[in-house]
């Protein structure tokens, strides 16, 4: 995957939706607080890493579908259903809401002119660790979520709007953690990446949201 070139896209697309408008760097920082933070609710909530919800059903519209094909849904399962029709179109979930904070921090990387220091995604998670050496690649994805939310909210908290370049990497730092402790929870984050990043597309201006 070519994470420049995604970027550049998240950022034209967060603009068009209004996302961006007066937004500084401080109330983009703190947009990306809030997804780390609900990710860190879904979690508490016992909600799956991933899921889609039953929408437009009052009796089922809590229930979570997995994936396409691994369905726990009612109408797909239990009534034999080829489809299911009430399978919301959102992606939700631990992962979805940390590759959330990827795509803003993509959209914030490419707004203010700035590239990532890889442009393939293998080449960047070999280089987050050669910049954050807390803890071994490889025990990323032992991290419980509040301690990996916890190491994410602290490389967010690092942006200043005195020294972008310093900043920009921070956050390229976050979104890399992210990513390798998806990924290393035996999930795809190029593939929620780019199923949330079509949702967005389909989203209202500013998301139905004052910002």
């Amino acid at each position: 995957m070519d994470i420049n070139k995604f970027a550049e896209e998240a950022s034209k697309l967060a603009d068009s939706k209004g996302l961006w408008g007066n937004s500084g760097i401080k109330t983009v920082a703190s947009l990306i607080h809030c997804e780390w933070s609900e990710a860190l609710q879904e979690d508490r909530a016992n909600r799956p890493m991933y899921y889609h919800r039953c929408s437009g059903n009052e009796l089922f519209e809590y229930d979570a579908c997995e994936d396409e094909t691994n369905s726990e849904c009612y109408y797909k399962v239990r009534a034999k259903e080829a489809e299911c029709n009430f399978r919301d179109a959102k992606p939700e979930g631990i992962a979805v809401e940390l590759v959330d904070g990827i795509i803003l921090i993509c959209s914030t990387i490419s707004k203010y002119g700035c590239i990532f220091e890889e442009n393939d995604t293998d080449r960047f998670i070999e280089w987050v660790p050669t910049k954050w050496t807390t803890y071994p690649l490889e025990c990323i994805g032992d991290l419980e979520l509040p301690v990996l939310v916890y190491h994410l909210h602290r490389l967010v908290s690092q942006v200043s709007v005195y020294d972008i370049s310093a900043s920009m990497e921070s956050l390229q730092i976050a979104a890399g953690l992210a990513w390798i402790w998806v990924e290393l929870r035996g999930l795809d984050p190029e593939k929620i990446l780019m199923e949330k990043h079509k949702y967005n597309q389909t989203r209202e201006y500013k998301h139905g949201r004052k910002f």
